[in-house]
């Protein structure tokens, strides 16, 4: 069969994001249909900044391994100089516009909807793939009301044997996540291994929320939710009138270690809880014409300025002709097509390399550490940083973590001030990137393994991992100069 591009016609903006924007259009298939559908439109630009090419081609290989009728359909994608494009299922909404517009949810549609997630779990599971970034905002509902998981650009391919296409390396990755925290499991926030039942932890949070209106972990700083949500601790409203089935559920699914988890192994303990084990699937008993109006004027409201035609018609002719000029990857018997992104040369970030060791050098105090060492060139490059008179305690090369964004190699010092100031690693010559408020509430902390540490201040905690194995050591150095301060 002969095989041609289609086109699209965008009309309005129905998302908008940090990376992309989303929009309805048009799409006029190969073989002449007008399908309605959206179409997402991601920065190359932010992509490259933030290292976050591979999650394009991520979310696209995931979005074909898994297509199912628990996950939207991907109809297309092609590129232009500035954006990468996703033509992709039009549904009326999310979860959290649900939300929006219903406010807590009856018991009854909480059990379809909860019921429809496992049935997803099941297909990602069947397809050895891990979302890793389930919430409201990425789980749609269709026309037909039965949800469809969206949003695969923080997904794992847990297979050995797949070959993910210009992604880095699975062991490079481990530390890269970037999803959003108040959903993400304990294990994924403490950079430990990752398995199916990450994606449980946030289906817990999603019926907890479908149910309360609330999230089960909410803090007023990211130190303090980091803390919550690994601890697990989390509590249930007052008024709470589900009864004890549902409570029964969350409380099996919210659990710190992964395979405590109900559903770990098996996903058929989740159906035969009580709390869902009675209930009638089918679709979510949602008034649509409703629904989709009342969405509608939420979107009108976020994007008033932009609600008329966003793009002229010499716009869409150049994006027509852009669809039309790449070739296609995949055709299915219904005639749904994928399209490969143009071979334009894209830059492609480089994994995180396993760094050799590198004791940390303590350079003065040897009440500070036992391991005094001579100071040499490292330490006479940063001098122009220093106050007068001021002198470095300890250095050393760390990997550190802004949010759930990726890990930046930085080098460390800690100075007799005392002040603690961070470089970029990578760099030649010494390029300062921040310094951390230095004040008597500071904290540094252990985590749960030798590397990983954090050091607290009131407005923000910095995550930082040591190459060396050796946080002790750079937790013990800060709380003498606190010590000494």
């Amino acid at each position: 069969m002969g095989m041609s591009g289609g086109s699209v016609k965008i009309r309005d903006l129905i998302g908008e994001g940090t990376f992309a924007n989303v929009y309805s259009a048009t799409y006029d298939t190969p073989g002449g249909q007008k399908k309605k559908v959206a179409m997402k439109s991601v920065s190359k630009r932010m992509l490259i900044q933030q290292d976050r090419i591979a999650d394009a081609f991520t979310e696209k290989t995931v979005l074909q391994i898994v297509s199912s009728d628990r996950t939207i359909a991907l109809y297309a994608t092609f590129s232009d100089e500035d954006n990468i494009y996703f033509v992709i299922e039009l549904c009326v909404c999310d979860l959290f516009q649900l939300m929006k517009h219903m406010g807590k949810l009856p018991l009854d549609w909480v059990r379809i909807i909860t019921i429809q997630l496992i049935e997803a779990l099941m297909v990602l599971r069947e397809k050895s793939v891990i979302h890793r970034d389930l919430k409201p905002e990425n789980v749609f509902i269709s026309k037909e009301g039965y949800i469809k998981l969206a949003d695969f650009a923080c997904a794992k391919v847990c297979d050995p044997s797949f070959d993910m296409p210009h992604t880095t390396p699975p062991e490079s990755r481990k530390g890269t996540f970037v999803g959003t925290a108040q959903y993400v499991a304990p294990e994924i926030l403490e950079d430990l291994e990752q398995t199916y039942a990450a994606d449980l932890w946030s289906v817990g949070c999603i019926v907890f929320q479908l149910l309360t209106g609330k999230r089960p972990f909410q803090e007023p700083s990211e130190y303090l939710l980091f803390e919550s949500i690994c601890s697990g601790k989390f509590s249930f409203p007052r008024n709470w009138t589900y009864g004890e089935d549902a409570k029964d559920f969350i409380r099996r699914i919210l659990v710190v270690k992964p395979a405590e988890r109900l559903g770990a192994t098996d996903l058929q303990e989740l159906f035969d809880h009580p709390f869902i084990r009675d209930t009638t699937p089918g679709p979510i008993p949602v008034k649509m014409d409703e629904l989709e109006a009342a969405v509608d004027g939420m979107r009108r409201d976020m994007f008033a300025d932009s609600w008329e035609p966003l793009m002229s018609s010499a716009d869409i002719t150049s994006m027509s002709s852009s669809l039309n000029s790449v070739s296609p990857l995949h055709e299915s018997s219904s005639s749904r097509r994928v399209f490969t992104v143009p071979s334009t040369p894209v830059s492609r970030p480089a994994p995180i390399p396993d760094y050799p060791a590198s004791t940390p050098l303590v350079v003065k105090n040897a009440r500070v550490s036992d391991r005094v060492a001579k100071a040499n060139g490292r330490v006479s490059a940063f001098k122009p940083f220093l106050f007068s008179k001021e002198s470095i305690i300890m250095i050393g090369e760390v990997l550190k973590r802004k949010n759930l964004k990726p890990y930046r190699r930085r080098t460390l010092i800690l100075t007799d001030y005392p002040r603690l100031l961070y470089f970029d690693a990578s760099k030649d010559q010494p390029v300062q990137k921040g310094e951390i408020p230095w004040t008597r509430s500071l904290e540094a902390k252990m985590r749960s393994d030798k590397r990983r540490f954090t050091i607290a201040v009131p407005a923000r905690t910095y995550v930082f991992k040591s190459v060396d194995n050796e946080a002790d050591v750079w937790v013990g150095a800060i709380q003498a100069a606190l010590d000494d301060s």
